[in-house]
């Protein structure tokens, strides 16, 4: 399969559309974009698992059984990570902190970040 195309383009236009739409509450703007009943972000998601659905397929059909699994992880599994180390070591104490406790609190839990994180790593 080709990787040149517009379809990564396309897709990133649809992500801002729906970021647009989940940021409404938060800006305090309503968005008045629907068509058949359906909000312009819902159209958004829909189109994008669409095209990703086809990538995906078409990657499938490209390559056999264990290299496709090899380059669906060594895609996915990175970012995974990143979130999981986000998540445990930078935003749990950040809302600890902001929640007037100490960074000491989240080492008294019965998962504490390290566990988080290496649990979520090995998909447990």
């Amino acid at each position: 399969m080709k990787k040149d195309n517009s379809l990564n383009i396309i897709r990133l236009f649809l992500a801002i559309l729906v970021v647009y739409e989940h940021t409404a509450p938060l800006g305090g703007y309503k968005v008045n974009l629907d068509l058949f009943g359906k909000s312009i972000g819902a159209w958004a998601v829909y189109i994008f698992f669409g095209i990703s659905g086809y990538l995906i397929t078409a990657s499938s059909f490209s390559n056999s059984v264990p290299q496709y699994l090899i380059k669906r992880i060594a895609r996915i599994f990175p970012a995974y990570l990143a979130i999981q180390f986000v998540t445990a070591f930078i935003f749990a104490p950040l809302v600890t902190l902001l929640d007037g406790d100490s960074i000491a609190k989240l080492w008294e839990t019965p998962v504490t970040p390290i566990g988080y994180f290496w649990g979520n790593s090995l998909l447990q």
